[in-house]
């Protein structure tokens, strides 16, 4: 997942560095949540086909007709994440290799405060207490 401008300031110069370790080093380019493979294809149902069947797919059937039968593929990229969240907390410990689908997870509960605060603050509305 791309960093977005604004937090690029919190993440260490060799970034890539440590991401490309996290993700193929120690995680052998599989997500360390659901073992999904990196730049292999997921489909709709959850079936993850390698890049080699593709082709055949493709053989088979158009793209289109393939999303009219209701079959979506989605290609599987590792990411790095931040477990507790805290892009400053580089510890081997704090780092998951994740899939696209198991990083949106993790990171959902955390994605709805921040846009709960970021509504709250374009409005103007403070807050009395923290829930």
């Amino acid at each position: 997942m791309p960093i977005r401008p604004e937090l690029r300031p919190l993440y260490p110069s060799n970034w890539r560095e440590i991401s490309r370790r996290i993700r193929f080093a120690r995680a052998k380019g599989r997500c360390e949540h659901c073992g999904a493979p990196h730049l292999f294809y997921r489909m709709s149902g959850g079936l993850i086909i390698p890049p080699q069947l593709l082709e055949i797919f493709h053989e088979a059937m158009t793209m289109a007709e393939a999303a009219q039968l209701g079959f979506r593929l989605t290609r599987i990229v590792l990411t790095t994440a931040h477990l507790n969240h805290d892009p400053t907390d580089n510890r081997e410990e704090n780092l998951a290799a994740l899939c696209q689908r198991c990083h949106l997870s993790h990171d959902q509960q955390h994605h709805w405060q921040s846009r709960r605060i970021n509504l709250e603050q374009a409005v103007g509305q403070t807050r009395l207490f923290e829930r």
